[in-house]
């Protein structure tokens, strides 16, 4: 064969195979849309909604094929699910009806100025916005899907100033001088039920951990117990290093904050002067205690000028025994040793009250209620009985009557040494005598 005949016959070849491939292509396209396409009546085949429909089902196959979702067949969730049911002839629906009201809002200003018979200016300023929040109906409104799962928020915000200056030139002419300025904006966001995919995404993210979980060596470790246990204690150590720079920190404000507050509270009640102690703090700064401010205040105000030893300790004891918390009947019911005591009592609990109450004011509680349960052996202690014929308060026993002599006795050593040269010295020392026996003594 001629070379000539070789090539035409080669080149010929070339050919048929090239359209044969496309009217391969092309048959394969009319089979393939076939099921979504009227080829007979191109111009009504479909609509908006078909077309989006398919390509979202396109791009989801697409997706769940080069991501590894394994929902391949999920790409329906964009279609509600039918909420009519189905007459002789048709299938199921969906139909909703759509309120989609348009929220308009204007705020216009304008301002008119005669500055002379042949000069006038006017200024005007306008402000509107209107939005249409999904759903929306996208056929008679705007919106861009008829689908509430993908539907979206529009809003369109706009300004207007215009300034004009008019001059009037002779009886027949007019000058004229304007700026204008407006602009808009088109703001759209997702407003369906699941704007933006979120199920999607966090599925997506799920799947990809997963896949590092099996892709990880870690899982099939043989020290991946205890590899956990480590981690579980860091993280243990961590949040306790955590809370404890937290608890300082507060503790260093609170401090402060304390400090502040008890400064302002010895100002109020009379010990402080500024930063100065007065009188009053000077013998208050002789005894230490949460009871020392009262006892101070009492020894200032009289309270325990005129008492016996004995009275003395009941009344004392007071202000530093601790009852069992146990309900107490009101103090009206009381029974005192003397009507001395009973007084000293009244006296001492109004003191308490009002320092109580500054001390409120700036946030503190630091003064314990006062102690009626101890005021019977302490007054018999101070008499000279026998711990044995001394009868325990109800709810307590011989060591809680011990105890609590123990404090009046410290307290009577406090007030010894800060009353020198003071008219109570005489009768609280003979006090800290009569309780300085049997297991009371000084170590």
């Amino acid at each position: 064969m001629p070379l000539h005949e070789r090539d035409l016959t080669s080149r010929w070849r070339r050919y048929t195979i090239s359209a044969a491939i496309a009217l391969a292509y092309v048959a394969a396209c009319r089979v393939m849309l076939a099921p979504i396409c009227n080829f007979g009546r191109l111009a009504t085949a479909s609509y908006g909604g078909d077309a989006r429909a398919f390509i979202w089902v396109l791009a989801w196959d697409n997706h769940a094929v080069l991501d590894r979702v394994p929902s391949l067949f999920d790409a329906n969730k964009l279609y509600p699910l039918p909420n009519v049911t189905p007459a002789a002839g048709s299938c199921n629906n969906w139909v909703t009806s759509v309120v989609s009201p348009i929220r308009y809002n204007q705020q216009s200003f304008r301002a008119d100025w005669t500055i002379s018979q042949a000069s006038r200016l006017m200024v005007r300023y306008t402000h509107d916005t209107w939005k249409n929040n999904a759903p929306n109906v996208q056929s008679n409104l705007w919106g861009d899907d008829p689908f509430p799962s993908v539907d979206s928020n529009w809003d369109q915000p706009s300004r207007s100033f215009v300034a004009s200056l008019n001059q009037s030139v002779g009886t027949n002419g007019t000058n004229s001088l304007q700026f204008s300025y407006s602009a808009n904006k088109i703001i759209i966001t997702r407003g369906g039920t699941d704007p933006g995919q979120r199920y999607e995404a966090l599925k997506r993210r799920a799947n990809t951990l997963q896949r590092r979980v099996n892709d990880s060596p870690c899982p099939r470790c043989p020290y991946l117990a205890e590899h956990r246990a480590h981690r579980r204690q860091v993280e243990d150590t961590e949040r306790t290093l955590e809370g404890g720079e937290a608890e300082l920190e507060h503790a260093q404000h609170r401090f402060t904050r304390e400090f502040r507050a008890l400064r302002a509270v010895l100002r109020e009640a009379g010990f402080l002067d500024g930063d100065a102690p007065t009188a009053l703090g000077l013998l208050a700064e002789g005894l230490y205690g949460e009871s020392a401010l009262i006892v101070a205040n009492a020894i200032a105000a009289g309270t325990l000028e005129g008492l016996r030893p004995e009275e003395l300790a009941g009344t004392l004891v007071m202000l530093v025994a601790e009852d069992r918390g146990r309900e107490r009947p009101p103090a009206s019911r009381r029974r005192f040793p003397t009507a001395r005591v009973e007084q000293c009592h009244r006296e001492l609990r109004s003191a308490l009250r009002r320092l109580e109450a500054v001390e409120a004011e700036h946030g503190l509680h630091t003064l314990a209620p006062l102690s009626l349960d101890y005021v019977s052996p302490a007054y018999r202690w101070g008499l000279g009985e026998d711990l044995t014929d001394i009868e325990p308060p109800a709810g307590a026993d011989v060591g809680d009557v011990v105890k609590a002599v123990k404090s009046l006795y410290s307290l009577l050593r406090q007030m010894e040494q800060a009353l020198r040269g003071h008219a109570l010295h005489q009768v609280v020392q003979t006090t800290r005598e009569r309780i300085e026996r049997d297991l009371i003594r000084r170590v």
